[in-house]
């Protein structure tokens, strides 16, 4: 038996402004309990408890496909013209709890079960703003909103495991069947003093917020929806020949959603079904194992390859309307495959890893704004095709060094996207804040008992922030450093992130490229956890 807990707090007051009133408040608690009622079964509880509570810094404006700051030099790039009562709140609960039993030679059972209870809540955030623009009179349009959701997920899993007998086959076989069941509400307000853009003019060198007598309020939402998802699935392993394991497996998926506009005349309830049969397969090559040691200790070399399908329903259960509101939509079509070779050198001290994949995404769902809404419509597909590269190697018991090398190719395939007022073709473009290069070197070392240090440096490439590609982000580099100390069951970490607070971009509008992202600067956390095993 076993049992751990931890606790994290992290503070960090003028996130993204000069102004102290911006901050960032998280507190997560985490504990976990394991234990075996008797010698053929084993147990689990835990639960996780997070509240956050963040300010909403607003994007940085791009007018022009330039940054407003560097048009205009008397805006800061870290101005933060929101609403003066914007911030973003989250509560979430999680339990879960498994339980497995072995029923005899080679034959085991599991059952999971899992509960989330959660809350979002954007209280009168104007983080959305955009065009239009006039850089003469010096104003921009902010696009106000507020919106809670509300949310219950029941999960239930049980699977059976028949694995190999001793004196007989190989094979293994998996059979299990899940459940999961969410519901939940959602409802919120367009906040606006143009009733033209459904937005609030704003001077961005001096924002005045209209005083509160002069907003209007458009009520959006009032879903009231559930999701019921049942899923039945197998894997069949077997080893047909020596050092060769084929794997074939498949998922049936059924979802039924359902959603009641509660703020319509009616209160109409709309609902859908979606099913899909999704398959897999995968093949093993165990070139060299090892047992067959060389003069760089045993060796490991295995070959492999998978391919897969899957699907995905073109709408969220809150996002199913009334029949003829929107344009039908397909569900997503997705098929990927992907190969590789794992090696593991120098008895296991030095590991080697390689791998190429390619997926295309099919029928598309794309919500492209206009103002403060987003029309969903299906436009085409994507290619998604890489090389992944990984190394590690730990010279000594007290140091490791590990590094990944991340080579893409993702484009946009036959893709159009079909609006009243003009179709917009993106066929070949970029993906949205996809880089094409992501490198990765980071490094662990534990120079006395109880006590270790971590530091990992990431470089991302350049990429453009927008579909239309106008707007491309520079590449960046951060580093990230973390120190721990644990003197018996307790552990205390300090960790930094973007500890040479590097200027970056994120994200953004990736429909019109009129705002992007400011990448988090420096940040600290403490933690302190404490486990008995």
């Amino acid at each position: 038996a076993g049992y751990y807990f931890s606790w994290a707090s992290m503070s960090n007051d003028g996130f993204y402004s000069r102004d102290p009133s911006y901050d960032v408040d998280e507190t997560s608690v985490f504990g976990k309990l394991a234990f075996s009622p008797d010698e053929r079964s084993e147990a689990m509880v835990s639960v996780n408890s997070v509240t956050s509570d963040n300010s909403l810094p607003t994007s940085l404006p791009v007018v022009g496909g330039q940054l407003l700051s560097d048009i205009e030099p008397g805006f800061d790039r870290r101005s933060n013209i929101n609403l003066p009562t914007a911030s973003f709140h989250q509560e979430e609960l999680r339990l879960t709890s498994s339980y497995s039993r072995e029923l005899g030679a080679g034959v085991s059972f599991t059952n999971t079960f899992g509960y989330r209870d959660i809350q979002y809540k954007f209280e009168e955030s104007g983080d959305i703003i955009g065009a239009p623009f006039d850089l003469i009179a010096n104003t921009l349009m902010m696009y106000p909103f507020s919106l809670q959701t509300d949310e219950e997920v029941y999960y239930e899993e049980a699977r059976l495991a028949l694995g190999a007998v001793p004196g007989g086959l190989d094979d293994e076989l998996l059979v299990g069947a899940s459940y999961e069941r969410t519901t939940g509400f959602r409802a919120g307000d367009l906040i606006y003093t143009d009733a033209v853009t459904f937005g609030i003019p704003l001077d961005f060198l001096d924002p005045v917020v209209p005083q509160r007598s002069d907003w209007e309020y458009d009520p959006f939402g009032g879903d009231e929806y559930s999701l019921g998802s049942l899923g039945l699935y197998f894997q069949y392993q077997l080893a047909p020949v020596a050092r060769v394991e084929l794997t074939a497996s498949g998922r049936y998926d059924r979802l039924r959603m359902e959603n009641a506009e509660t703020f319509q005349t009616g209160q109409p309830d709309i609902d859908a079904t979606f099913e899909a049969f999704s398959p897999k397969v995968s093949a093993l090559l165990r070139v060299l194992e090892a047992a067959e040691a060389g003069r760089l200790g045993a060796v490991d070399v295995n070959l492999y390859a998978t391919y897969s399908e899957a699907f995905k329903p073109p709408r969220t259960p809150s996002a199913l309307n009334v029949a003829g509101t929107d344009p039908p939509l397909d569900p997503e079509d997705i098929a990927s495959y992907e190969v590789g070779v794992k090696t593991a050198l120098a008895d296991g001290r030095a590991r080697f890893a390689a791998t190429y994949f390619n997926m295309t995404r099919d029928g598309i769902v794309v919500s492209t704004r206009q103002g403060p809404f987003f029309l969903p419509s299906n436009a085409g597909g994507q290619d998604f095709q890489g090389l992944e590269g990984e190394a590690a190697w730990g010279p000594t018991s007290a140091l490791t060094l590990a590094g990944n090398a991340v080579f893409y190719y993702n484009r946009f395939g036959d893709f159009v996207i079909q609006t009243s007022g003009g179709d917009t073709d993106l066929t070949g473009n970029r993906l949205p804040l996809v880089p094409d290069r992501i490198f990765n070197l980071g490094a662990s070392l534990e120079p006395i008992e109880d006590v270790g240090l971590t530091a990992g440096l990431k470089r991302v490439g350049d990429r453009f922030v927008d579909q239309l590609n106008v707007l491309p982000l520079d590449a960046y580099t951060l580093l990230d450093a973390s120190v721990w100390w644990s003197p018996g069951p307790v552990r205390v970490t300090v960790s930094a992130r973007n500890l040479l607070d590097h200027r970056y971009f994120t994200s953004g509008d990736t429909s019109l490229a009129e705002s992007v992202e400011i990448g988090a600067p420096r940040q600290l956390a403490i933690s302190v956890s404490f486990t008995n095993d």
